[in-house]
């Protein structure tokens, strides 16, 4: 399960991405639900392209055809840099 701030849960299955506007920015993230299941928080850093979630950043062609396969994360997803 998903929280919001510690309290309620989302089930596992209750959506497939987060898509996130950052308006300083201008930029959207669209992040599959495996990339951050687990985490407290999502670290978004626009400027460094060698982010943890870099790859995600404009990333609209993840959310054409079926659903999303659960990958596990690899090891540089797990640490925010």
């Amino acid at each position: 399960m998903l929280s919001t701030a510690g309290q309620r849960s989302y089930p596992d299955d209750a959506f497939e991405f987060l898509a996130v506007y950052v308006v300083p920015e201008d930029v959207w993230y669209i992040i599959p639900v495996h990339a951050f299941r687990g985490q407290a928080s999502v670290c978004l850093r626009p400027g460094q392209q060698n982010s943890k979630y870099s790859k995600y950043l404009d990333a609209w062609e993840l959310m054409k055809g079926g659903p999303v396969q659960a990958q596990p994360p690899t090891e540089a997803e797990l640490t925010c840099v």
